[in-house]
């Protein structure tokens, strides 16, 4: 039986939609899809943010974000998945409210 893939990667988070004081965010995108099982590249974002967020956000590349609650001040964050064996990689998006 013949399946067709979708050539372009799709990005999902899953995670907690709240955090305590002295817990820790950890969003994952694990289930993510690429193409046919080829690995993914990872990019997380949070956009407009005080920047020691904006630095520890991009300094995760993994398919799980883990951020210490103290830097949170925004409620959306972003994981972009892409082909990591194209240069010019085919893009999916997805923002998830925590």
């Amino acid at each position: 039986m013949w399946t067709s893939v979708s050539p372009c990667p799709t990005a999902f988070i899953s995670g907690v939609t709240t955090v305590g004081a002295c817990d820790r965010l950890s969003l994952d995108g694990r289930d993510s899809l690429g193409d046919q099982g080829r690995a993914l590249a990872y990019e997380w974002g949070v956009g407009a943010a005080p920047r020691a967020l904006v630095l520890a956000v991009a300094a995760q590349s993994a398919p799980v974000l883990d951020i210490d609650q103290a830097l949170l001040k925004v409620r959306r964050c972003r994981l972009t998945v892409s082909k990591a064996v194209l240069k010019a990689p085919m893009v999916s998006a997805l923002e998830a409210t925590i």
